[in-house]
């Protein structure tokens, strides 16, 4: 029996995580597709603005609305239908004939994915063992970083196809979106959401103050997240482009160090594994972000003065990606789905998400503006003070969850 709880709870594993590839492997493949569009197309930074915030704003839409409908029908009631929405959107991306018509499709897409991050986490929580549970949503999210690294090779490769490669970027997400619904489609409704709803409540968890939550921990759920993704999307997104402003003039130089500097995760990542379940999740966080805010001041001030050296470049980047995935990378992903009982707990990470999407969206937009105008310093500075700002809010609102069994 324990054999066959133990497969289960890694196929439950094996199927939430597939979501967060589909996110990581959309998310960065946009980068490489900027980089052939933007001359192709000849993109202005407002162009390369909305090409970069449309998907992220309809996950922003997205995150709220899954979550809701998590909570109030079942956690695996759109679990396939959001991975559904995922192809199409990958599929009609591939055949856009212009930048607007690009960037819807591009919502449509964002809308899919925004809908599974609360479906996968609170699924994937409400499964796992809670003395395990940490480390469990840790290598969840390892698949994010996963499709990353794979969509930033698949983009290297592409690009030999010529000015048309883009299309073959946006299709090739449309592969792996399948085996995710081949995974999902045997998984059986969450045990811990089946047994809440048989519960009767005589009051919704929402006007109820000892199950609604504070004002502080609905703060520490979404404040820390928003300031994470305006840094995690500045570099997740546009870390290609901004190579080429650092020294890599060469576009398939840029796209493999992009790589490079996903790959690095792989050391965050690790720490966070050892330590998720032993030390919880706030000291992570707040070590973490003090990690990236320091990381990105070091490339930040060194810009400043003209191009700086590619050491001073590797060393601030690779120190930015081990605490962020050490860090707030995870844990933030984590905390909304354990601070909130099940009733609530799709909404927490909808909109939790929403929130962290919010940031991307901004980033999204003023970054190339910043870059364009202010240069590439005095935008690194500035997210470096977003990540600090994130390290000082998780010090006075955070509460630690490690370990908690869920109800």
């Amino acid at each position: 029996m324990a054999d066959k709880e133990n497969l289960a709870s890694w196929r439950v594993l094996l199927a939430a995580g597939m979501g967060n590839f589909l996110d990581g492997y959309d998310l960065t493949i946009v980068g490489v597709v900027m980089i052939v569009l933007k001359p192709l197309w000849h993109l202005s930074p407002e162009g390369l603005s909305l090409l970069g915030g449309s998907a992220v704003a309809g996950s922003l839409c997205g995150a709220p609305l899954g979550g809701f409908i998590s909570d109030r029908f079942g956690r695996k009631s759109i679990f396939l239908l959001d991975i559904v929405g995922f192809v199409g959107g990958a599929l009609l991306c591939g055949l856009a004939s212009g930048i607007w018509m690009l960037a819807l499709f591009r919502f449509i897409l964002g809308l899919a994915i925004g809908a599974d991050y609360p479906l996968s986490s609170t699924y994937l929580a409400e499964c796992a063992p809670a003395e395990t549970r940490g480390r469990f949503m840790s290598l969840s999210l390892g698949f994010w970083m996963a499709g990353a690294i794979v969509s930033a090779l698949v983009g290297f490769v592409l690009l030999g196809l010529g000015p048309y490669s883009w299309r073959w970027m946006f299709v090739s997400g449309a592969i792996p979106g399948v085996i995710v619904l081949a995974l999902r489609a045997k998984l059986p409704e969450s045990p811990l959401w089946k047994k809440v709803k048989s519960t009767s409540r005589l009051q919704s968890p929402w006007k109820d103050p000892n199950r609604g939550g504070s004002i502080r921990l609905w703060a520490f759920v979404c404040l820390p997240r928003f300031c994470l993704d305006l840094t995690g999307y500045a570099l997740h997104i546009y870390l290609p482009l901004l190579l080429l402003g650092l020294g890599l003039r060469d576009t398939h130089a840029s796209v493999f160090g992009n790589a490079a500097f996903l790959s690095i995760f792989v050391f965050g990542w690790a720490i966070n594994l050892i330590f998720i379940d032993r030390i919880g999740r706030l000291r992570l966080q707040i070590v973490g972000f003090f990690g990236d805010a320091i990381g990105l001041g070091i490339v930040g001030f060194a810009a400043l003065s003209g191009q700086p050296s590619m050491a001073v470049t590797v060393v601030g980047l690779v120190l930015y990606q081990i605490a962020n995935f050490a860090g707030p990378g995870i844990t933030s992903w984590m905390l909304p789905v354990e601070v909130f009982p099940t009733e609530l707990r799709g909404a927490a990470q909808g909109i939790s998400t929403a929130f962290a999407h919010a940031g991307g969206v901004l980033v999204a937009i003023i970054l190339p503006l910043s870059v364009h105008h202010f240069g590439v310093g005095r935008t690194l500075l500035l997210l470096s003070v977003a990540a600090l700002v994130g390290a000082l809010l998780s010090i006075f609102l955070g509460v630690e969850t490690a370990k908690v069994r869920l109800d």
